[in-house]
Order: structure tokens, then C-alpha cells, then sequence
């Protein structure tokens, strides 16, 4: 009879952690390993399968975002393509995410794209890896837009399957000032 293996992390990538975290102790501070993010770090782990080396410049989540909570996640439409683009802002800076870069838990320069719509919920995943916000105005206009390109209207009735519940909204939400 053959053994199912239900841990969340392999040996090997228990033991890579374990001693990543022994050699920077005096650097993680006590706030890093709280349990929402080892549980991204677990999302990370599960998702990333080795980034090849054709993609160029990839940099870490920690590197590129501050801590200050002033990051928002943002949806643009391409006037050329018509395909979504999603992006972390603060002031005038800007971080393309791509869905190549979301599914290896970090930033790309890579030319995958998002196509002509996002689900929301799969929105509001990127908003939690990222540890970003969004405005209700943003996740309005990216229901609207999953609307538009599934049903054929902007104002169809999304059904609640596809959208965030109430708990995912209230923490991925900025109040804006």
C-alpha cells in the first residue's frame, strides 16, 4: 500500500528554511513570523517551482515594497491590447504583477498577461501574496470588467462564487482619506 504525504512542506524545504532562519536571526525581526506570513511563505514555497533563467530582473516582494502600508494594487486596462494589467503603486512609482510573477511570489519582467479579465477572488489573492491594498473603486471596476467579458455586460449580476467575501474585502481594503 502506498503512503500519502499530507505536510504542507517538503523535508528539504523545511530544512532550507530552517537554516535560512538560523543564519539571519539578528535580521528577522519577531513581527516577520507571525502566522499570516508563514502561511505565505508556505504559498510561496508550494507555488514556486524555480524561476528559469530566460526571465530578467526578478526581485523579492520585501525589496521592492515598503513596509508603510502605502502600496495600492491598481487595474488598468491597455489601450492596445485591451488586456488588464494589474499594478503596486505608491505616489509615482509603479510595479508591474504579472501573472507570471504572482504565481512564483514575486516581481517579473516577463511578458505573460492577465488577458481581458480577472476574477476578482483571484484579485483579491494578488492584493494578500503582494500584502497590498485596493480601493473599493478598483474592485468595483475589476468586477465590472470579469462582468463585461464573461457576460456581456458591465452591470451583469456577478455571481458570488467569482467575488471576495465580506472578511477578504475588510483586510485588502484602503480606506482612502
Amino acid at each position: 500500500m502506498e503512503e500519502n504525504n499530507f505536510s504542507l512542506l517538503s523535508q528539504e524545504e523545511i530544512d532550507s528554511l530552517v537554516s535560512y532562519l538560523k543564519g539571519n536571526t539578528k535580521t528577522v525581526e519577531s513581527k516577520v513570523l507571525n502566522q499570516e506570513s508563514i502561511d505565505k511563505l508556505i504559498m510561496m514555497m508550494q507555488t514556486f517551482r524555480g524561476i528559469t533563467t530566460e526571465k530578467k530582473n526578478v526581485r523579492a516582494i520585501k525589496t521592492v515594497l515598503s513596509g508603510d502600508k502605502t502600496w495600492e494594487l491598481q487595474i488598468l486596462v491597455n489601450e492596445n491590447t485591451n488586456y488588464i494589467e494589474l499594478y503596486a503603486t505608491e505616489g509615482s512609482r509603479q510595479e508591474k504583477i504579472t501573472p507570471e510573477s504572482f504565481l512564483n511570489g514575486c516581481f517579473l519582467d516577463d511578458d505573460s498577461q492577465w488577458g481581458f479579465s480577472i476574477s476578482p477572488t483571484i484579485f483579491c489573492n494578488v492584493a494578500s501574496l503582494y500584502g497590498i491594498r485596493f480601493t473599493k473603486e478598483t474592485y468595483e471596476q475589476v468586477v465590472r470588467q470579469f462582468a463585461k467579458v464573461n457576460y456581456g455586460t458591465s452591470d451583469y449580476s456577478v455571481p458570488a462564487f467569482y467575488l471576495a467575501d465580506s472578511k477578504v474585502l475588510s483586510m485588502n481594503l484602503l480606506e482612502k482619506m
